[in-house]
């Protein structure tokens, strides 16, 4: 089948979250590949209170230079690593990335 970028979904979902369902405060978790988005969600999106990270890779390099790895590529952005790596994003995101 056809595989999408998970990203973009969850952004329209956490938007919608706020005018439709009427939610104040927005905290994501996300696990493994989940915690990839939710890390990328926040950083786009500044008004997300916080975001926790279950099991998420180090970096897209760690992935990109594995021999080996089980992690889809479907939602790491095309080029990623030209624009910055999960290191960055979570320096980026401070004191909303929950430990």
């Amino acid at each position: 089948g056809v595989q999408t970028c998970a990203l973009p979904i969850l952004l329209m979902a956490v938007r919608l979250l706020r005018t439709e369902g009427g939610a104040k405060t927005i905290k994501l978790v996300g696990r493994r590949q989940g915690a990839v988005l939710a890390l990328i969600v926040a950083a786009l999106d500044g008004d997300i209170e916080s975001v926790k990270c279950l099991e998420a890779p180090e970096s897209f390099r760690a992935l990109a230079t594995a021999p080996v790895t089980f992690w889809p590529a479907v939602n790491f952005p095309h080029g990623v690593l030209k624009a910055f790596d999960l290191p960055e994003v979570r320096e980026f995101l401070g004191g909303r990335l929950e430990k």
